[in-house]
């Protein structure tokens, strides 16, 4: 009645009454969704139509991203289980693997594993045999990251239900290890960290993500956008003690610092 009252135009609506009810009902069913599902399979239940929810998806996002707790708009699908493809977890490193009928000693493995969302419903127990969980955003840097006494896990660039649940039975057959991560060294990065934080209630502390870190690889430094300065500066007015270096550094520099360009010692 106070839209109306005002005359104010409704939000998200494009005058056709019809694409407006089905949006509200994608997103309603989209926050009640507790299993991943394909996108066109997901919009057959919903409406008989296999393609109707991706012509709503940008709408959708936008609202969901707007109103909700979400890392990136461009991934809101993907962290609500609709996904187009299966969701894979990579780890590698110091760990084993716990199912039924065996146990994989992931150091006896030349590389990584890739854990589907139907074998990670048959994992009984993760074992960290390292000291450290190392959470990594990027995926050349994951292949790249030696893991000595780590164990490794390649997250993506989102953060979903499939990966969350992995990382709570991580932590409850682990809670004594130290919890980390390693993505860029920009307002994104920083972002994600704070998402992983919410969503997992894991006390996931940034690792090569630091002033001296910058400073060391000062050759391959990026520009901040406008938009990467108006991010960081939302971090500095939430005050986040962890970040308060780091964010002041990267503003007052100018730069910003991928994972690809991150030499470690």
């Amino acid at each position: 009645m106070f839209i109306v009252k005002h005359n104010l135009k409704v939000e998200y609506y494009d005058e056709n009454r019809i694409n407006y009810e089905d949006l509200l009902k994608l997103v309603a069913k989209i926050e009640q969704n507790t299993k991943e599902q394909f996108i066109r399979d997901f919009s057959v239940q919903l409406f008989g139509n296999s393609k109707r929810v991706e012509f709503l998806r940008s709408k959708a996002q936008s609202l969901l991203f707007q109103y909700g707790d979400f890392q990136e708009k461009e991934f809101v699908f993907e962290e609500c289980g609709i996904v187009k493809t299966p969701t894979y977890v990579y780890v590698k490193g110091s760990g084993k693997l716990v199912f039924q009928s065996e146990t994989i000693e992931l150091k006896k493995i030349v590389g990584d594993i890739g854990l589907s969302t139907v074998t990670l419903e048959g994992l009984k127990q993760v074992i960290v045999t390292g000291k450290r969980v190392i959470t990594i955003e990027n995926l050349t840097t994951f292949h790249d990251y030696g893991c000595e006494e780590d164990f490794v896990i390649y997250l993506g660039g989102f953060h979903n239900r499939v990966k969350g649940a992995f990382l709570q039975m991580l932590y409850e057959n682990n809670p004594e290890k130290e919890y980390r991560h390693f993505g860029d060294i920009d307002a994104g990065g920083l972002y994600i960290i704070e998402h992983l934080r919410r969503r997992t209630r894991i006390s996931f502390e940034p690792i090569y993500m630091d002033v001296d870190t910058l400073v060391a690889n000062k050759e391959n430094w990026m520009c901040l956008t406008e938009n990467d300065r108006r991010r960081l500066e939302k971090l500095q007015e939430k005050d986040l003690e962890r970040y308060g270096e780091i964010v002041g550094f990267m503003l007052e520099h100018g730069c910003k610092l991928e994972q690809e360009g991150i030499v470690r010692s």
